[in-house]
């Protein structure tokens, strides 16, 4: 009898224990969607592609809004004020991935529009590019099929079709996402706790709270308050063939052209369902790697392959807006090299708006490449 009541004890504290552990982290989600949602803090810190599965990021009243997609490089390179005050946003999204893929791109769209409705896609869809995100070669994993596959309470991703898919998850593996995901919450509801901070300490000043968001590395972008590196070692790295892209130097272009094509048409056919409209974002490079880090024909060989790929959409190409001391490192851009590129683009969006037509990728190619 004793041993019978001593387990019923300990079974009802356990319960007790699980439900205010459910209620703390239920409060916590509240609270880190209102710093995310109305203090526009990021809280996934070098964790970017978490924010795929926080509902509150998507699911906004926003009547017109800017949806980044591309590579680390446009992650730190387009800050949403330029947005808001050259081409009249209100809603920015930034789901620009470390490691990730032009095939990758085309995945986080289709979860976004399949878990949040096609209204979430929003209105102008960036599409940034640079080679090693457009070709498709990742020189290591790539966090976002990993936080898919662990975190999503709706999807895995099979990586083994072509294209890769997202499959509904079962209840089972649904709530075993679940339960990671509250348990990998923990640093998210730290820079919650930073991030009211900051807006206690800006005293109702939205340029205040952003500058302590910047400072407190609550933003999308990484390395806007570091030094830049030095650029010889990359000059070195070019000259040589070495460094974390080596791989890229020889990579043909043309033996990814079927991927490319593909991406685009299905990009193309999610912006035909949302009603978005998509504008091509050639990304900057250093001149380490403009002069000569890629074997020879190969800036042609990629240049022509972004023209039929883009084909008849706006095309920018950035390839040379940036001087080597503008970049962080290999290929980021400093932080204020990424507010001369976010105006540079907002101010392009609103010529488009305002009925002038942007250069097409088809012009860039009639154009040509100077640098070479």
């Amino acid at each position: 009898m004793a041993s019978s009541q001593r387990a019923r004890s300990l079974a009802l504290v356990l319960a007790l224990c699980a439900a205010s552990w459910v209620g703390v982290c239920a409060l916590a989600d509240r609270a880190a969607d209102w710093a995310e949602a109305d203090l526009g803090a990021h809280l996934w810190r070098e964790e970017e592609w978490m924010l795929l599965f926080e509902p509150s990021r998507y699911r906004t009243s926003a009547r017109r809004t800017l949806h980044v997609l591309g590579p680390s490089e446009s992650r730190e390179a387009f800050w949403p004020e330029a947005f808001r005050t050259r081409a009249k946003f209100d809603g920015f999204l930034n789901d620009s991935l470390s490691f990730s893929t032009l095939d990758d791109a085309v995945t986080q769209l289709e979860y976004v529009e399949r878990a949040y409705g096609e209204d979430a896609i929003g209105d102008v869809l960036v599409l940034a590019l640079a080679p090693r995100f457009t070709l498709g070669h990742a020189p290591g994993e790539r966090p976002l099929p990993i936080a898919i596959d662990r975190y999503s309470s709706l999807f895995s991703l099979d990586e083994t079709s072509r294209p890769q898919q997202l499959v509904r998850k079962s209840r089972p593996e649904a709530a075993l996402a679940r339960l990671r995901l509250a348990a990998h919450s923990s640093a998210r509801f730290r820079a919650t706790v930073a991030s009211v901070r900051a807006w206690l300490g800006a005293h109702g000043s939205r340029q205040q709270l952003e500058k302590k968001l910047l400072v407190s590395g609550l933003v999308d972008a990484r390395y806007a308050m570091r030094a830049p590196h030095d650029k010889a070692q990359y000059y070195e790295w070019s000259r040589s063939g070495s460094g974390l892209y080596a791989a890229m130097r020889t990579l043909d272009p043309s033996t990814r052209r079927d991927g490319v094509l593909r991406a685009f048409l299905r990009i193309r056919e999610i912006a035909k369902r949302t009603g978005a409209r998509i504008l091509v974002v050639r990304m900057p490079e250093g001149g380490w790697l403009r002069s000569g880090f890629y074997a020879p024909g190969h800036e042609d060989t990629y240049r022509n392959l972004l023209c039929e790929a883009a084909a008849d959409l706006p095309f920018i190409d950035l390839r040379e807006f940036l001087g080597d001391e503008e970049f962080f490192d290999w290929s980021h851009p400093t932080h204020s090299a990424s507010l001369r590129l976010s105006a540079y683009v907002a101010d392009e969006i609103a010529r488009l708006d305002a009925g002038r037509e942007l250069e097409s990728a088809a012009d860039c190619s009639e154009r040509g490449d100077r640098s070479d």
